[in-house]
């Protein structure tokens, strides 16, 4: 997340009429856009800020937990990168390609995961699969398909910033106007209490989720430059420190960066350099072949209930 929208300084108050027009635009053109109701049960993991809130990890353990109960499940994702018509049906067994987003082949280690350059096109080829329940990455401000299910996630660490909407702050809408939509809340990290009584008092259930650690007793021994290209890296650099991780250094590269062989040289020298492990994030080592010493942060979110969630979703056996 940018550093001006974490507090409500000159440039954000400067920056909110604008905000405003944002808003109205936004409000019209989802008033305005028709829902298609499809005969596939569609649940959407959502949030209501720009980038990095853990939608993606959200999506993953809902989606497993429905498979532990017998569940057919896929993902639908909208291809950010195309520029085309294209659709592609990624597999746990699909090679990288830079024209599809990087999102689709975490999805596809759990589930078939159907893409295309548009939302609705995306859930339209999904329901070619077999499965009963489409989870839809992202989408939640996007009225052209009608949702039996909504999940707003919030992060622990990001929250919603300044609470100001684009560009003023980094809200897609209001923190009401989220909730609002949502059927539950899924919180990723959460430690402020008060922020979680703020949220309950909007009536809506909430469900925790809690990352694991991902680096093993041996290996916190060693030193790590830090790496990636994501909505809010200093997340990422965080949880490594939280976990008890040596972090020596850090880069960040734009979001969905892909990431070039001289890029991969220099990280590598500038890691040999500080006597160093490179580290990244899933999400980006999708993106790199051919280099040596790269841990992977595998770590997964553990649901606290996963019976009530289950509930939530109309899934309860």
């Amino acid at each position: 997340m940018i550093k001006i929208w974490q507090k409500k300084g000159f440039l954000p108050m400067l920056l909110l009429p604008l905000s405003y027009i944002y808003s109205l635009v936004h409000k019209t053109k989802f008033q305005l856009t028709k829902s298609k109701k499809y005969s596939k049960k569609i649940i959407c993991i959502g949030n209501i800020t720009t980038g990095g809130a853990g939608k993606t990890p959200v999506a993953i353990a809902i989606a497993k937990l429905l498979l532990s109960k017998g569940k057919k499940v896929c993902f639908a994702v909208k291809n950010y990168k195309s520029k085309t018509d294209s659709r592609y049906l990624i597999t746990k067994n699909s090679k990288y390609d830079e024209l599809v987003i990087e999102e689709a082949y975490e999805t596809a280690q759990v589930a078939d995961t159907y893409v295309a350059s548009a939302r609705r096109q995306s859930i339209d080829f999904a329901c070619n699969s077999d499965a009963d329940i489409i989870i839809v990455d992202d989408g939640m401000q996007n009225n052209s398909f009608f949702k039996d299910k909504t999940a707003l996630v919030i992060d622990g660490d990001q929250k919603t910033g300044n609470d100001f909407i684009i560009p003023a702050g980094p809200m897609r809408e209001s923190l009401k106007e989220g909730i609002k939509k949502a059927d539950f809340l899924v919180i990723i990290n959460m430690k402020d209490s008060n922020y979680i009584e703020n949220l309950a008092s909007y009536g809506k259930p909430i469900f925790e989720m809690e990352s694991t650690s991902f680096i093993k007793s041996h290996d916190k021994k060693r030193k790590y430059f830090a790496f990636c290209g994501i909505g809010f890296p200093e997340k990422f650099f965080n949880s490594l420190k939280s976990m008890g991780v040596k972090i020596v250094k850090t880069k960040k590269f734009p979001d969905h960066y892909n990431y070039k062989d001289k890029d991969l040289r220099d990280l590598s020298s500038l890691a040999r350099r500080n006597n160093a492990s490179l580290i990244t994030t899933r999400k980006d080592a999708i993106k790199i072949n051919n280099i040596e010493d790269l841990y992977v942060a595998n770590y997964e979110l553990v649901i606290k209930d996963s019976d009530k969630l289950l509930e939530a979703l109309d899934e309860k056996s």
